[in-house]
C-alpha cells in the first residue's frame, strides 16, 4: 500500500496579507489587525484563506496544532470567508429550480458550456501541459472527498445514509489501496511527480486555490450544507465522460498505467455517483428541508455551480476561455474499452463507430425516479461491445 503523511511547510506568501499571516503562524505574533489589511490581490487573499482552512485538515509541519482554534486566526478566516462568499453569490446568482427537482438540477448542470479541459488533454495537450495539470490537481485529489465529509453530521437519516454510500466508495470501500486519493498517489509516483501532501501549493494558480476554498467553505459551515451537496452533485455529474477523456489523453501521451487507472476508476463510478448525488442525496435533502433553511440552498442552487467556474484555469489550452466539462449526450456514458453506461434500452455507436448494446443494470440504486424521458428515467445499464 502506498501512503503519505504531510510534512508540508507554510507556502510562500503571495502578498502583504500572506506575509503577515505567515509571521503570525511562525512566531506566534498577534494577527488581530490582519483583517483590516488590504490584500495585494486575489491570489494573496485566496492563499491566506487556504492556509487558514488547512489548519483544520492536515496542518503544517512548522505550525503548532493548537493554532487551529486560535480566536484571532478564526476572526481573520471569517473576514476572508465573508468576502469570498459574497463574490460567489454575486458571480452566480441562485436560480429557483422547478419541479421535478432532480431533472431541474441536471438541466442546470448541463447548461454550463465552455472549452473542455479533458478534451484538450485527450486530443491536443503536450506531456508538459498534462503534467502541469496533474500537479495542480494534487491540491484537491490528495484529500479527495474530505471537504464533503464535514457535511455528514449535519444531515438527517436519509441524506446521511446516501452520502455515506457515496463516500464509502470514495474512501476505497474499506481497502486502503482503493482509496481514491491513494490511487492518485500511486499515479503521481509512477509519473515521477511528487505525491507528498501540498507539494505543489506554491505553483498553483488562484483558480485552484478558489476551487479548494469553495469546497472547504461549504463543508465547514453547517448553514451551507445544501451548497456543499449541490456542489458535490455538480461535480459528480460532470466527471464520468471527462475522466474517460483524461484516460484516453494520458494513454495517447504514453503516461503510466497507474495514472490512467485513477481516471478509469472514475469513469464508471461517477456515472453511478451522479444519480446517487442528484436524486438520492440532494433529492432527499430537498424533500426533508424544502424551505429557506440550509437544505433549501440546494433547491435555490445557492452555490453548487462554484466548482465549474473556479476549476483550474491551467488546461484551457491556447485560445481556450472556458473550463467546464460536461457530458455531450445526457443518456450515454462510455467507459474506455467498455462497458458503456446507458440510460435506456438502445443500441448506440461509440465515438469510434463501434456499436454497443445494453446488457444488465449497473446497480439497483442507479435507476431513476423521474418520469419517462427524463434524465435517469430508466436504470443505468451496462453495455458491451458488439463490433
Amino acid at each position: 500500500m502506498h501512503g503519505y503523511w504531510p510534512d508540508m511547510l507554510i507556502p510562500k506568501a503571495r502578498g502583504e496579507l500572506g506575509e503577515a499571516l505567515t509571521a503570525g503562524l511562525h512566531e506566534g505574533t498577534s494577527v488581530a489587525g490582519l483583517a483590516a489589511l488590504p490584500a495585494t490581490d486575489d491570489a494573496d487573499r485566496q492563499l491566506s484563506l487556504w492556509m487558514l482552512y488547512e489548519l483544520s485538515y492536515q496542518g503544517f509541519e512548522d505550525v503548532g496544532d493548537e493554532l487551529e482554534w486560535e480566536p484571532e486566526l478564526l476572526t481573520l478566516r471569517r473576514t476572508l470567508e465573508r468576502r469570498f462568499e459574497a463574490e460567489l453569490r454575486e458571480s452566480f446568482p441562485p436560480p429557483e429550480l422547478a419541479e421535478p427537482f432532480a431533472d431541474a438540477l441536471f438541466e442546470l448542470i448541463d447548461g454550463f458550456d465552455g472549452a473542455s479541459v479533458a478534451s484538450f488533454v485527450q486530443r491536443d495537450a503536450t506531456v508538459e501541459q498534462t503534467l502541469e495539470l496533474l500537479r495542480h490537481r494534487t491540491i484537491y485529489h490528495l484529500k479527495e472527498a474530505d471537504p464533503t465529509a464535514w457535511v455528514v453530521p449535519r444531515l438527517s437519516t436519509g441524506p446521511k445514509a446516501a452520502l455515506m454510500e457515496l463516500q464509502y466508495d470514495e474512501y476505497g470501500c474499506g481497502d486502503p489501496n482503493r482509496l481514491h486519493s491513494n490511487l492518485f498517489v500511486r499515479g503521481l509516483d509512477a509519473t515521477g511527480l511528487r505525491s507528498d501532501y501540498g507539494a505543489y501549493i506554491d505553483d498553483v494558480p488562484v483558480e485552484v486555490l478558489a476551487q479548494n476554498n469553495a469546497m472547504s467553505l461549504f463543508g465547514l459551515h453547517r448553514r451551507l450544507h445544501g451548497a456543499a451537496l449541490g456542489h458535490l452533485a455538480a461535480f459528480e455529474a460532470t466527471s464520468s465522460l471527462p475522466s474517460r477523456r483524461m484516460a484516453q489523453g494520458l494513454d495517447r501521451l504514453g503516461l503510466p498505467a497507474e495514472m490512467i487507472a485513477y481516471y478509469d476508476e472514475h469513469v464508471e463510478a461517477d456515472a453511478v455517483h451522479e444519480q446517487l448525488a442528484v436524486r438520492t442525496i440532494c433529492g432527499a435533502l430537498v424533500a426533508e428541508e424544502p424551505g429557506p433553511g440550509p437544505g433549501g440552498g440546494v433547491r435555490r442552487a445557492d452555490l453548487p455551480r462554484a466548482g465549474g467556474p473556479v476549476r483550474p484555469a491551467l488546461a484551457r489550452g491556447p485560445g481556450r476561455g472556458g473550463v467546464t466539462d460536461r457530458i455531450e449526450h445526457p443518456d450515454v456514458i462510455v467507459c474506455p474499452g467498455g462497458p458503456l453506461l446507458l440510460r435506456g434500452e438502445h443500441v448506440v455507436a461509440d465515438a469510434d463507430g463501434r456499436p454497443h448494446r445494453t446488457t444488465r443494470p449497473v446497480s439497483p440504486s442507479a435507476g431513476a425516479a423521474g418520469p419517462p424521458g427524463s434524465r435517469g428515467a430508466t436504470a443505468l445499464t451496462r453495455c458491451c461491445r458488439t463490433s
